[in-house]
């Protein structure tokens, strides 16, 4: 088996074990609450849920960036030959 398939059917394993993506929240949720202010534990969950949700974004982010940018390009190239037949 190779590690992305074991690795895929360990975390299909824990989706159900743990009742799914809203059970798993509301776990987290209730770790959060119940850990004090500034404690350790509170800033670790706290770290790995912003590390969690940077990586899961970043590509998605970066594709939209990419888009972005190419129309922008696209409407300045548009621009720039508006602006030169105006002044021919």
């Amino acid at each position: 088996m190779a590690v992305n398939e074991f690795l895929q059917e360990l975390a299909d394993a824990l989706r159900v074990r743990l009742g799914g993506p809203d059970e798993f929240a509301a776990q987290l949720a209730q770790d959060y609450e119940d850990a004090d202010p500034g404690s350790p534990a509170r800033i670790r969950l706290g770290a790995m849920l912003l590390e969690l949700f940077r990586e899961a974004g970043a590509p998605e982010n970066q594709d939209d960036l990419e888009k972005l940018k190419a129309e922008y390009e696209k409407i300045e190239a548009e621009s720039e030959d508006g602006a030169s037949a105006a002044a021919d």
